[in-house]
């Protein structure tokens, strides 16, 4: 009997390690899941904030475009003006001798 107790002890003990050792494990696996479940929320909200500011920067890109398209804009009414002077400057500095003949 006192072998039939003995088994049972080693058994009973084993059974409790295994089952302690489950324990640890499903703790650790638990901390693992919830350390990955950590970076991923980490990875998505980096990856929404860089989309944000992908777009920001491709409509800073279009606001720049846009700012250069009009400079040049007034660039050529800037010059078109000056030419208008000039031809009427000419105009009248044609009359001006014209006048000054008769």
């Amino acid at each position: 009997m006192s072998n039939d107790k003995s088994v049972l002890t080693i058994l009973t003990d084993t059974l409790v390690t295994v089952a302690e050792r489950a324990l640890v494990a499903e703790h650790e696996q638990s901390a693992v899941k919830e350390e990955r479940d950590q970076w991923f929320r980490f990875y998505i909200a980096q990856k929404k904030r860089a989309d944000k500011l992908e777009e920001d920067l491709q409509a800073t890109y279009k606001r720049l475009k846009e700012a250069e398209d009009h400079a040049a804009q007034m660039e050529d009414e800037r010059n078109a003006a000056r030419l208008v002077a000039e031809r009427k400057r000419a105009e009248l500095e044609t009359l001006k001798g014209a006048k000054s003949h008769e």
